[in-house]
């Protein structure tokens, strides 16, 4: 597989919450996009945390017999788990709120799984076409669902609030899923990529991967890059 990252502060921040891990080998891959929580304590510290952990994993990994795919996936959930109760001890005990997103994507072999907490995100391009696997997990996109109108959610407080993060909440819920890998393309971004881009501009980048990543860091420079910005892009099709 060949892939690219990027993980830049943008031209207002101060300090870059976001934080990205990659790394392949052979047949194998692990990649991930954390962003810490904007308007909160040590965001940084909290997806730092999380980086940290599945880096340790990944070089247990290179060292150690190969196990299933599905054991895989259930120590990097773990991990997760494991990494949710820390940080929220850890906030309670410092009485302060601290928590990141996660957006991950593990192959193996034939077959990919995702992990996923928060708003980045992850996207998979195949036969021509581009989806979004996650959903985010915010109060805005929960009320979509139940039906109400995009006017009337952007003049809420609430809009852009984040109901699942890590480190935060009694009760994590992380969104998890398998497939087989049949060539495809997928990019993982915090939402200072796809808020700043669009819909129909980030597509196109998904959909010209030999273009990298360069031209995608280009156009949110363009237009001020507001937020810290991270993204991953992995090509999985034969014959790279």
């Amino acid at each position: 597989m060949k892939w690219s990252q990027l993980c830049e502060p943008g031209q207002v921040r101060q300090t870059n919450e976001d934080r990205v891990f990659a790394a392949s080998a052979g047949d194998t891959g692990l990649f991930l996009v954390c962003d810490g929580m904007g308007g909160h304590e040590q965001g940084e510290y909290a997806s730092s945390l999380i980086a940290a952990g599945y880096a340790a994993w990944w070089e247990r990994l290179c060292r150690e017999k190969a196990r299933s795919f599905s054991e895989q996936m259930g120590e990097l959930k773990d991990i997760l788990l494991q990494t949710h109760n820390g940080l929220l001890l850890e906030n309670r005990r410092q009485g302060r709120i601290c928590g990141a997103t996660l957006s991950l994507l593990f192959i193996s072999g034939g077959g990919y799984g995702i992990l996923h907490v928060g708003d980045s995100r992850i996207y998979e391009y195949s036969q021509k076409r581009v989806r979004q696997l996650t959903c985010d997990q915010t109060w805005a996109q929960e009320q979509r669902m139940a039906g109400r109108k995009e006017r009337e959610l952007r003049q809420s407080p609430n809009y852009g609030k984040l109901m699942q993060a890590v480190g935060c909440g009694e009760r994590l819920q992380p969104f998890s899923a398998c497939n087989s890998l049949r060539g495809q393309v997928f990019l993982l971004c915090s939402d200072g990529v796809y808020k700043v881009l669009g819909e129909r501009r980030l597509y196109r980048f998904i959909r010209h991967p030999a273009e990298g990543l360069g031209g995608l860091r280009e156009h949110i420079h363009r237009r001020g890059s507001p937020d810290n910005f991270s993204a991953i892009l992995v090509d999985t099709r034969p014959g790279l």
